[in-house]
């Protein structure tokens, strides 16, 4: 297929062609407090894995704090800084619940990771990340995806394991279904 400037549309990708028609930007905005804050909300479990990080985090983690048994917070050496370590400290000073911190190299160590828990847990993943290993994780666990990447849903899913999977393309979407009343004649 040509377009009108004599371009390919497979060379230019069908997000291309979108930004080129409809100059409407795309929400890029997942990790912003309020949209984690609606997520966050979905965290019913007592036991806290979160994978990478975000802005504006520290005070969600604080409002859930008297709800959590543990926190497991893994991320990459980069995402790792004294803002960062500041928090952990003054978490367990504050709460009492010692923050179990595991750094990674890189990306690619973080998608080698094998998540091995003994009990449900939310699983709050801000990385973006589609080939994660998630096969350890225990049924009943509820998996909070920041980034809504569908490729991790599939994935996710297809196991035979009954894991939660919720983004906020998800809850948009329950939304939608909520106000796309039938138009009555």
């Amino acid at each position: 297929m040509q377009t009108d400037c004599g371009e390919r549309a497979a060379d230019i990708g069908l997000p291309g062609l979108w930004q080129k028609h409809f100059p409407l930007k795309e929400f890029h905005d997942y990790t912003n407090q309020f949209w984690v804050e609606q997520l966050f909300r979905r965290a019913t479990l007592p036991h806290f894995i979160i994978l990478g990080t975000a802005e504006g985090i520290f005070p969600i983690i604080e409002a859930y704090a008297a709800r959590m048994k543990s926190l497991r917070w893994i991320l990459t050496e980069a995402e790792y800084d004294q803002d960062l370590a500041d928090f952990v400290e003054d978490f367990y000073t504050e709460y009492g619940l010692a923050i179990e911190l595991e750094l990674l190299e890189d990306v690619a160590a973080l998608k080698r990771l094998r998540l091995f828990c003994k009990e449900a847990v939310n699983m709050v993943d801000f990385t973006g990340e589609a080939y994660m290993a998630a096969q350890a994780v225990p049924e009943g666990s509820i998996w909070l995806d920041m980034f809504s990447v569908e490729e991790k849903k599939r994935r996710i899913l297809a196991r035979d394991k009954k894991v939660a999977y919720i983004s906020m393309k998800e809850l948009w979407k329950i939304a939608q279904k909520r106000c796309n009343c039938p138009v009555l004649p």
